[in-house]
């Protein structure tokens, strides 16, 4: 009992350590990091204020119809009441929750309290967490504790009072993201890799896994079936376009995995995941397996983005780390030499703090964060545009300018069933590059186009400083050189359209 008190003590302080990190840098700006926030923020503001979910949206793409799961915002705004400081926090706490889940899953496996605490302690400082889930209204910040428990219950659903859970999940996840998808092709997976009867499935698990796989198809077919119709299995990609695909949807490099998961994680993980399915044979290490699979099929045939593909990866590498770090601790073990056991914890702790903990802190400390100077920037639309008004922006900036501004946009970053994003995305960049006034013309005419936001953001994009077909009129700190017939540079960073 002693022994269970004390690794819950330190599993509580883990969670709080891991909190109180993430909450850090949350909490140190007034804003969100990225733009997919504004995106849910608007969506939670709608349920909210309406009691209904936004169906259509006038504002994206200057007007378009909007097909994404209902149960996360709902639930945001349950919970939070639209307030920015619950919509911050909850979802730092539940990301932070996965160190829990984690923790469990990985003594299952390794069958060691402590090296599951270390596990534990991996999963929360895995370096691609802080730069694409920091401060962001992120669904994975609900869907990965969500998958981690449901693949975790696999092992479980012999209990009734487990399959109950694993049911419930079941019909959550399909309702909250397309992810459920990638739990689907896991549990297929698991069903073909066990087929050689090594390992047999009960009844129960069997139909508990047929259930929860029929559900999810059917529920994702409800919510996409027109996506579905029109773009088969490509509503995978999101209907990103093809000029966009390539940097969204790409092979992993090594490089992508020690950057994003970070050393240890991948040496340890390695060495647990052999000895995981090569000697001890656990029916939950197959599961994890199957899911780690599902997620480089996935990835390889470009259905998976590689930064969803790398969160996933990162914690089950953590969680059999459990199992590597354990074997290598017994191998000094047999030498019964206590300073080399003790000397390999330390040497642990301190690699930890080192090689995990360091680089997350550089990575949270360092991540792309929306700059003030862009939101004062976006709040100068506010006062100085009508209402009907179109601002045409990277497409980075479209649900910034939609959620700040109230303001219709050309783009953004949310492609499914948006009119012709591969030919306005292509159009952006001409607007933004273009030498021709002309030419420039021509497409914000297509576009009913009001003003062109170039942000500083998008002059990095671009190479840019201002527009090359307004070079001659804007001088950069300068006043125009000549007045001009179809444009007027305000506040900076936007361009009027006057033609």
């Amino acid at each position: 009992m002693r022994k269970i008190r004390n690794d819950h003590i330190i599993l509580g302080a883990l969670f709080l350590f891991v909190l109180a990190f993430r909450l850090f840098f949350t909490f140190r700006v007034g804003h969100f990091n990225t733009d997919d926030a504004y995106f849910h923020l608007r969506n939670i503001s709608y349920f909210l204020e309406n009691f209904s979910l936004m169906e259509y949206d006038s504002l994206s793409y200057s007007g378009r119809f909007v097909f994404y799961p209902p149960f996360f915002h709902i639930m945001m705004g349950v919970l939070s009441f639209g307030t920015v400081f619950m919509l911050k926090l909850i979802p730092e706490v539940f990301i932070s929750l996965a160190v829990l889940v984690v923790y469990v899953i990985a003594k299952e496996i390794s069958g060691n309290s402590y090296s599951a605490l270390f596990a534990a302690g991996l999963s929360g400082f895995v370096p691609i967490m802080f730069s694409e889930v920091l401060n962001n209204i992120s669904v994975y910040s609900f869907v990965i504790p969500v998958i981690l428990l449901m693949l975790y219950l696999l092992d479980k659903l012999d209990d009734r009072k487990y399959l109950w859970i694993f049911a419930v999940c079941s019909f959550i996840l399909p309702f909250t993201h397309a992810s459920a998808f990638i739990f689907a092709a896991a549990c297929l997976l698991y069903f073909l890799i066990t087929a050689g009867g090594a390992i047999l499935p009960s009844r129960l698990e069997k139909e508990g896994i047929l259930f929860s796989v029929l559900l999810i198809f059917l529920a994702e077919f409800i919510i996409y079936k027109e996506a579905f119709l029109k773009f088969g299995a490509g509503i995978l990609r999101q209907n990103i376009p093809s000029n966009i695909l390539a940097d969204s949807f790409r092979q992993i490099q090594p490089l992508d995995l020690f950057v994003g998961i970070g050393l240890l994680p991948l040496v340890l993980g390695a060495i647990g995941i052999y000895i995981a399915l090569i000697k001890d044979k656990k029916k939950i290490s197959y599961i994890f397996g199957a899911f780690a699979l599902a997620v480089l099929l996935l990835v390889s045939i470009r259905m998976l983005t590689i930064y969803v593909a790398i969160l996933f990866l990162g914690i089950v590498m953590s969680i059999f780390s459990s199992l590597g770090a354990l074997q290598i601790y017994r191998y000094f073990e047999k030498f019964k030499l206590s300073i080399l056991k003790n000397s390999f914890v330390i040497l642990l702790i301190v690699l930890f703090f080192l090689l995990s903990v360091s680089p997350s802190f550089l990575v949270a400390k360092t991540s792309q964060s929306v700059d003030i100077s862009k939101i004062k920037e976006i709040e100068w639309l506010v006062k100085n545009t009508n209402d009907g008004d179109v601002v045409l922006a990277d497409i980075n900036d479209g649900h910034l300018i939609a959620s700040l501004a109230g303001r219709k946009t050309v783009i953004d970053s949310n492609f499914i069933f948006a009119p012709n994003p591969k030919e306005r995305a292509e159009d952006v960049n001409v607007v933004f590059t273009t030498v021709s006034e002309a030419a420039a013309l021509k497409i914000l005419r297509k576009y009913d186009v009001d003003f062109i936001y170039l942000s500083d953001d998008a002059r990095r994009k671009y190479g840019i400083i201002n527009l090359a077909y307004g070079e001659k009129l804007f001088k950069s700190g300068e006043e125009p050189v000549e007045p001009s017939r179809c444009f007027d540079l305000r506040g900076g960073s936007f361009y009027v359209v006057k033609c």
